[in-house]
């Protein structure tokens, strides 16, 4: 099966979507293949390329946010399209290519919501949100780290329309790589204390002028 991942960012670019995106590619592949394409974006400087992920230079660009035309092309002999959202711009274009390949399986990955905090970033995403509603009602499957978190989300009316349709699929440990240490610490004067959690209060991100994301 040939698989198209769709991402607004992808490693070496530090981010937690992208770096979603490669984990899911790489467990896809054991089984499947798997094409990932992201923007090119101009202040990107890639010299290590995997085949398998093709940037593609956008015919518009605003932060983490791109409109690639051309990404239809290659979406064409695809079986499964795996778009992880939110991606301004670009979810527009995979949406219209489910309206023309209805055939086409079409997966939705949910990360999170996202404030809109300037005017440009508001006018810019007037697109994306007029087709959110059908997208979502297109897509096969749609998938996300939590449950709890889509219930209290900005698409928590469309949880409760479509229920049937979410998959949760909750983050998890490489125990090869993280390891209890075996290291006592004989320093009784430090202490070294671990802190798992969020920020209380709205969830999402802000988008800032420059069009990144920040909690």
């Amino acid at each position: 099966m040939k698989i198209a991942q769709i991402v607004c960012t992808f490693p070496p670019y530090r981010g937690g979507i992208g770096n979603v995106a490669k984990n899911f590619a790489k467990i896809f592949s054991q089984k499947h293949e798997v094409y990932t394409f992201t923007p090119l974006y101009r202040h990107q400087n890639i010299t290590i390329e995997d085949k398998k992920v093709i940037r593609i230079k956008p015919a518009i660009a605003y932060g983490n946010g791109a409109f690639m035309p051309s990404l239809l092309k290659h979406l064409k002999n695809k079986d499964v399209v795996f778009l992880h959202y939110p991606f301004f711009g670009t979810a527009e274009i995979v949406w219209l290519f489910k309206c023309l390949h209805k055939n086409t399986k079409l997966i939705l990955h949910y990360h999170m919501d996202v404030t809109l905090s300037s005017p440009l970033t508001k006018v810019l995403s007037v697109p994306s949100k007029l087709i959110t509603n059908s997208l979502f009602k297109k897509a096969d499957i749609i998938t996300c780290a939590s449950l709890d978190y889509i219930e209290n989300s900005q698409i928590k009316k469309i949880y409760s329309e479509q229920k049937n349709k979410f998959v949760e699929i909750p983050f998890s440990v490489n125990t090869e790589f993280f390891t209890p240490s075996n290291h006592k610490n004989t320093n009784q004067q430090s202490l070294n204390i671990l802190f798992v959690g969020d920020i209380i209060g709205k969830p999402g991100m802000d988008i800032d002028h420059n069009g990144r994301g920040h909690r």
